[in-house]
């Protein structure tokens, strides 16, 4: 049987000589070794054309529409008669295999950290065709959960069977905010604060995170009731996951 690689445009491919030579397979060249006089001299020298029309392999229901699928397939040409030959009707078969290549897919925007597996959306094209998830390629994900650099790995499935691309996108951290409740204080003279509480907000699940290593200080040293407060020395994040985040704004709470 002679062979063509599937096209991306659903026709065939151009293919050397174990593949058909030309976007419309000729019976005029896969059946070389038949009927000469038709072929080539054809009405006053000229080639005769023939009907075109195509069947998957061993049924009997043709059709003119050429086929564009991976599968096993035969073309029946048939020349018609006139008054120097009969009708002649010829068949030959042949297979669409599918086109093993490297697919290219586009860039994927960052995702945030929020302790579950990123699976992001993905674009995955041949040269100018926007290919389809589950008809030609599925999508696997690899280190795809904590901040750092996950993967997308396609394989190609159908026309497409063979074929691979993949893709790296990041995973950033998550922002953790902090408010810091200050202790009340009886007037001395100085601007120390203490801290009696702290609220945190973007701290993924149970994770083990927490601000260290900073103080928080009145604006003033006067008496007063919701005196003002700011952070004075400045806070880190510690903890087990602290990978995972980085520090966004410290609030702290007023105080008397």
């Amino acid at each position: 049987p002679l062979n063509a690689m599937y096209d991306k445009d659903g026709d065939f491919a151009t293919i050397s000589n174990t593949y058909l030579q030309s976007k419309t397979p000729s019976p005029l060249w896969m059946l070389k070794n038949s009927d000469r006089n038709v072929r080539n001299k054809g009405i006053d020298g000229n080639p005769t054309q023939p009907t075109l029309d195509y069947t998957v392999r061993g049924a009997e229901n043709y059709s003119p529409t050429q086929p564009s699928t991976v599968g096993d397939y035969t073309v029946r040409a048939t020349y018609a008669g006139n008054t120097y030959w009969d009708e002649l009707v010829l068949t030959a078969d042949f297979a669409i295999t599918p086109k093993s290549t490297t697919l290219t897919v586009a860039d994927i925007a960052p995702e945030t950290y929020n302790g579950l597996p990123h699976t992001p959306t993905v674009t995955v094209i041949d040269g100018n065709k926007l290919l389809a998830l589950n008809q030609d390629y599925t999508v696997a994900y690899d280190n795809n959960v904590s901040v750092g650099t996950g993967e997308v790995t396609i394989t190609g499935i159908g026309n497409y069977a063979g074929s691979t691309g993949t893709r790296a996108f990041t995973i950033n951290q998550a922002t953790l905010t902090a408010t810091i409740t200050p202790n009340n204080k009886i007037y001395d003279g100085t601007t120390t604060a203490t801290v009696a509480d702290i609220s945190y907000a973007g701290i993924i699940g149970d994770e083990n995170v927490h601000i260290t290593g900073g103080t928080i200080a009145f604006d003033d040293a006067g008496a007063g009731d919701a005196k003002m407060l700011k952070v004075d020395k400045a806070y880190t994040l510690a903890g087990n996951d602290v990978r995972n985040y980085v520090l966004g704004a410290i609030a702290v709470n007023t105080a008397a």
